[in-house]
């Protein structure tokens, strides 16, 4: 049997996928109650989980929001031991511990499903911790399903599954109780079923399309990238057709741009159930809304903050937590897989070469996505934003990374010989970078060997 058809046997790419799993599994949940305490932003989204888990649908509309401002605040103008200190919350402290406060400044969703492991799992680390470690998971599974699905290669999806699960920021992402690691997982099962309905004009595929938008807008805003994204191509597709009137190609537009959207926001109503059932009226939602739209335009500046720009090139991590411990000190910095990341970027100029040469239709919705998804911050009114706000993006960045890994595969043996060497180098990288990701303890004096460049610091 060549090389070249390994992995087109099923059997042998299913193998190859559960073993990766594995791996996802093992980097995931191993130590996962480590840190004991809220670090980063969990002292809001692990707190708010807790809370929701039981039964606290409630907010206190500009009291809260000044909290979140003084906290924001405290930690951002204060020394690395202060601020060690105030973040360090003991999970058995109670809902009063002056370093926590109920957030709400992003949808519920993300918070809900995090609430799923407080209720089987207690009030700790791993219980705050644990469904999104499980998405980071899942998430390799997706990623496969949708490299497969673009590419129509085994292979493509086995090798975009094996980035996902080597990249230090989804690692670092899915070990803490956020909610980006949802909004990826709902992105790609989204495109998943929005590539599958363009090929085969299914309305169930759309359906589902717009479900899992839905749950993505609910977790976060900028969820509702993808279902404009979505529209606009149904938009080009219909109207390259030629077969139709433009009153025909607006009312087709519109029909499944209409279905598209209004099941997103549905689902992105329906998630507030909670509080509704709790008493929250219509007036009281709207105000909500406005009070989160006033926190993200007026949100203050963070010492890790980045420009969008700057993502790509990796220019500015963000550390999530440090704790020093006399000459030695644990870190947890919010940064991707340099390897992945830069080779990744020639890939995408590869892949943009490749698409107006010879119009390869998945690789303009690879390239569409990976822009779409980091160009609207360029004009957002948010000025405070951070590298993992890339993550979307990144998806794509992998996916292309994939699609050229195989190819390389399936020419020559020399180009298996340079994709095992870039199989290689990401591992390495990863291991390298381990214990600045996972807040192992080293010598203070020894940081600067693993953040390449002063911004990183």
């Amino acid at each position: 049997m060549k090389s070249s058809t390994l992995l087109s046997r099923n059997y042998i790419t299913y193998a190859i996928l559960l073993f990766i799993i594995l791996i996802n599994v093992g980097l995931k949940f191993h130590n996962l109650g480590y840190p004991s305490w809220f670090y980063y932003d969990e002292s809001f989204f692990g707190y708010t989980a807790k809370e929701m888990a039981e039964g606290n649908f409630s907010w206190h509309g500009q009291k809260d929001l000044d909290r979140k401002y003084i906290l924001n605040y405290q930690y951002l103008n204060i020394t690395p031991k202060k601020y060690n200190e105030l973040r360090k919350m003991p999970w058995g402290k109670s809902r009063k511990h002056e370093n926590v406060a109920y957030e709400w400044t992003h949808p519920p969703f993300g918070k809900e499903l995090s609430a799923l492991g407080v209720l089987a799992l207690g009030y700790n680390p791993l219980g705050w911790r644990f469904v999104t470690a499980l998405f980071g998971v899942l998430g390799c599974v997706f990623i496969f399903l949708l490299g497969r699905e673009l590419f129509k290669s085994n292979s493509t999806g086995i090798f975009a599954a094996f980035l996902y699960t080597f990249d230090s920021l989804v690692f670092v992402e899915s070990r803490a109780s956020l909610t980006d690691i949802y909004l990826l997982c709902f992105i790609m099962l989204s495109s998943l079923f929005f590539i599958k309905h363009l090929r085969t004009r299914e309305k169930k595929f759309l359906i589902l399309t717009a479900l899992f938008c839905g749950m993505g807008v609910s977790v976060k805003w900028t969820g509702v990238f993808p279902p404009v994204l979505f529209s606009i191509i149904i938009g080009w597709n219909t109207w390259k057709s030629g077969s139709y009137g433009f009153s025909e190609f607006v009312r087709r537009w519109f029909k499944d741009s209409l279905l598209l959207s209004g099941i997103t926001i549905f689902f992105y109503v329906f998630s507030y159930l909670p509080f509704f059932l709790k008493g929250m009226g219509v007036s009281e939602f709207l105000k909500m809304h406005l009070a989160m739209i006033n926190y993200h335009i007026n949100v203050k500046s963070h010492i890790y903050q980045s420009s969008w720009w700057s993502w790509p090139l990796m220019l500015r991590p963000a550390r999530f937590e440090h704790n020093e411990m006399g000459q030695t000190a644990e870190y947890i910095y919010a940064l991707g897989n340099p390897v992945i990341w830069w080779a990744g970027l020639l890939c995408i100029f590869a892949g943009a070469v490749k698409f107006f040469r010879d119009h390869y239709r998945p690789l303009g919705f690879v390239l569409a996505s990976y822009v779409f998804y980091m160009i609207p911050w360029a004009i957002s009114p948010r000025s405070v934003t951070f590298i993992y706000h890339y993550l979307p993006s990144l998806l794509f960045l992998i996916l292309m990374s994939s699609y050229f890994m195989d190819l390389a595969w399936k020419r020559s043996k020399s180009g298996r010989v340079i994709v095992l060497a870039g199989i290689a180098l990401v591992i390495a990288m990863f291991i390298y970078l381990y214990p600045v990701t996972t807040g192992i303890g080293i010598k203070i004096s020894d940081l600067d060997k693993y953040l390449l460049f002063s911004s990183w610091k």
